[in-house]
C-alpha cells in the first residue's frame, strides 16, 4: 500500500507491506498441520513446540520487514487459541458424561506464561542466527 508519511516537515512516499492473505491462510493451515489431530492424545509436546518453533522462526524471518507487527499478533491469537482447543480436547475423559476439568481458554492464559512457547511477535523482536558456511551463490561480488 501507497500513503504519505511526515517526516519532519517533509511529506514522503513510502510503501508498506506486510504478508498477504493467502500467507497467513498457509501458516494457519501449516499450524494445524504441525499440531496433529485434536483427539490424539499427546505426549510429545516438546517436539512438537520445537517443531513449531523451527516454522515459525523461518516464516517470521522471511516476513519481518516492513508492517507485519498487526498481522503477527493475529496469527498469534490464532496460534495460542489452536493449541489451547488442542490440548483440551485432546485430554484423556472416562465417561462421556463426565465433564473436562479445564476449558480452552484456561488453557490460554497458562499458555501466555510460558516462555518456551514459540510466537510471532517474539521470533520477529529477537535478533536471528547467522547461518554457519559458505553461501551457496553463482556469482560474487568484486
Amino acid at each position: 500500500m501507497r500513503a504519505r508519511a511526515r517526516k519532519g516537515q517533509w511529506l514522503k512516499r513510502v510503501v508498506y507491506r506486510w504478508p498477504g492473505r493467502k500467507a497467513c491462510q498457509r501458516n494457519r493451515d501449516e499450524v494445524k498441520r504441525r499440531l496433529g489431530h485434536v483427539s490424539k492424545v499427546r505426549t510429545d509436546w516438546d517436539e512438537v513446540v520445537q517443531d513449531l518453533q523451527k516454522f515459525m522462526t523461518g516464516w517470521c524471518h522471511y516476513f519481518r520487514h516492513g508492517q507485519s507487527s498487526a498481522t503477527f499478533e493475529r496469527l498469534d491469537h490464532y496460534l495460542l487459541e489452536r493449541i489451547s482447543r488442542n490440548l483440551t480436547r485432546s485430554q484423556p475423559r472416562g465417561k462421556k458424561t463426565e465433564r473436562r476439568d479445564r476449558t480452552w481458554w484456561q488453557y490460554v492464559d497458562d499458555l501466555r506464561k510460558r516462555p518456551d512457547l514459540p510466537q510471532h511477535t517474539a521470533i520477529a523482536e529477537g535478533s536471528f542466527k547467522g547461518y554457519k558456511g559458505q553461501a551457496n551463490v553463482r556469482w560474487r561480488a568484486v
